[in-house]
């Protein structure tokens, strides 16, 4: 499948380090997992995503070609004091601390990029 893909749509590359990726999708997940304890739904989406000017003006971002990681969730949301804090190294709202949560994906976050909670 991947042959008929990149044969038909044209290879696009991405430089990321593979390892970090992975690991902030498994936290983002494990997250998620917390945050419906009852269950839910989780969802990851990846897309190349254009950014054009009238887009890039009102969000503070440069105009471009970007790859667009999207983890989303059933749960219960974040008040907006917790997600101000939500990328700081080792916090967590965790009862038993399993590990870094979202501060594990901002490596990933390159600047003239941007992270929406």
């Amino acid at each position: 499948m991947a042959e008929i893909l990149s044969s038909t749509l044209g290879e696009t590359r991405t430089k990321a380090d593979a390892n970090q990726l992975e690991n902030a999708v498994l936290n983002l997940a494990v997250n998620a997992r917390d945050a419906m304890p009852d269950g839910g739904k989780l969802t990851i989406e990846t897309a190349n995503a254009h950014i054009d000017e009238a887009y890039a003006a009102e969000h503070d971002v440069a105009p471009g070609q970007y790859v667009m990681i999207a983890v989303t969730d059933t749960g219960c949301g974040m008040p907006q004091e917790i997600i101000k804090k939500a990328f700081d190294p080792f916090f967590t709202t965790s009862l038993s601390v399993r590990g870094p949560a979202l501060a594990s994906a901002r490596p990933l976050v390159l600047p003239g990029s941007r992270v929406d909670i």
